[in-house]
């Protein structure tokens, strides 16, 4: 085995040789080549593998300082063109080559007016910016403005007095952009646009910024819609199988709970007064047709209503373990026994369909199912005769009790009526958002 281990090592080592030489290799093309840039990446890429490899400290001293020197030159041709973004990258990756090179005690030093030259090319390119987006703001190009503006914010490292101007101008193209969605009715697009103004004027707390979230506030109570939430009704085959208390256990899980909820844009009518007027409509023991749910809605004023039926519920055991445990009867003289022992895994699902009534254009906007699980695994025990009369426990009693049978079977209930009214609204409000919108 230990031959082996030093095999498999020797020939990591021999695949690394083999791979820094095929990296100074390339470096050595680059420079026969007269590419003194590439060159010098490479001998970089070397010495980052192998700082001891051959010549390679030397070669790099060599075609750096020359790479430097050209890359010098190509900066100041693309000043010449006005084209300071592409300048700035060569004297960036000048930079890049000098700091890596010292690294490696190789001295590659920029030139003495090397971080002027950069402070002027950064203060070109953003004035050309900040002409561009002008120019596209004029002639309504808002969305090309944004993404000059942002640009300029993530390309650059800014001073203070540049970040506010550049804060600015770009919130004041999202609040234009936000302005747009709400007079077309798209209260979730504008309201999201302006809360991205208000992320960028955030620092300053200033009038823009107050502005930005009146805009935002002014988009959200536009857009919100109201809906009703109807109990969910039960169909046959629910009645058979279910719980009689499950239905409940859903339905509050639906109406007063808050998984699922996300949506600011989405006002659940009060739950208590949709229930009250249902029971007065004489809705609370059928499936709702159209005509009632527009009647529903209508009658409470909201814009959307949420009805449908659970159909279908299984409750699936099945028996891992079992033992029989000796024990003794209580009481003097009691006698030997045993009972047994059982390790269960129970698992419930319950299943609801739903549709969604929009009053708006009378139809259904959402229709779909949600399916709420849970899993459980118990311990159980099994006695013929009185099993209160046996000497157990307390852990053991605990196998035997019905209260602490009914405790799991709660449990497992909330956790499958928490499930499937998650599941539900998550649903139901991602896509009426999307309606909004």
């Amino acid at each position: 085995m230990t031959r082996i281990i030093t095999s498999l090592l020797l020939l990591v080592l021999l695949a690394g040789c083999a791979s820094t030489k095929k990296r100074y290799e390339r470096a050595q093309g680059h420079e026969q080549a007269g590419e003194w840039v590439l060159a010098a990446e490479a001998y970089l890429e070397v010495l980052e593998k192998d700082r001891a490899f051959e010549d390679t400290r030397d070669r790099l001293a060599e075609v750096g300082r020359r790479a430097l020197d050209q890359l010098w030159a190509t900066s100041e041709d693309l000043e010449s063109t006005g084209a300071f973004a592409l300048a700035i990258r060569e004297l960036d990756r000048m930079e890049a080559i000098s700091v890596q090179a010292a690294r490696y005690d190789v001295d590659l030093p920029l030139p003495a007016d090397f971080e002027d030259r950069r402070r002027f090319y950064v203060e070109a390119a953003l004035d050309g910016m900040r002409r561009d987006a002008e120019q596209a703001v004029s002639e309504g190009r808002l969305e090309d403005a944004m993404r000059i503006l942002e640009r300029a914010r993530a390309d650059y490292e800014l001073s203070e007095d540049d970040q506010f101007e550049f804060d600015h101008r770009l919130a004041e193209v999202l609040l234009n952009l936000a302005r747009a969605d709400i007079r077309q009715g798209r209260f979730k697009a504008g309201y999201d646009t302006a809360l991205r103004a208000v992320e960028v004027l955030e620092p300053y707390d200033d009038l823009a910024e107050e502005d930005a979230r009146r805009l935002a506030d002014e988009a959200l109570q536009a857009g919100i819609r109201g809906l009703a939430l109807v109990p969910l009704w039960r169909t046959e085959a629910w009645q058979r199988e279910a719980p009689g208390d499950l239905r409940a256990d859903i339905n509050d899980a639906i109406a007063f709970g808050e998984a699922g909820r996300r949506s600011e844009f989405i006002a659940i009518i009060e739950p208590g007064s949709t229930r009250r007027l249902v029971r007065a409509m004489g809705l609370d023991d059928r499936v709702l047709t159209r005509a009632a749910m527009r009647d529903l809605a209508q009658e409470i004023g909201a814009d959307f209503v949420l009805a449908g039926e659970l159909t279908g519920f299984t409750s699936n055991e099945r028996v891992r373990r079992t033992r029989e445990r000796e024990t003794r009867i209580r009481g003097r003289g009691g006698a030997d026994t045993t009972y047994t022992w059982q390790q269960i895994d129970i698992r419930l699902t319950a299943v609801a369909a739903y549709r969604v009534y929009d009053l708006e254009t009378d139809e259904f906007v959402v229709e779909g199912t949600a399916e709420g699980e849970s899993s459980l695994r118990v311990e159980r025990g099994l006695y013929p005769g009185n099993w209160r009369s046996l000497d157990l426990s307390g852990t053991e009693q605990l196998l035997f009790d019905p209260e602490e049978w009914a405790r799991q079977d709660r449990a497992m209930m909330i956790e499958v009526s928490d499930q499937l009214a998650e599941r539900m609204m998550s649903r139901v409000e991602d896509r009426l958002e999307r309606l909004i919108d």
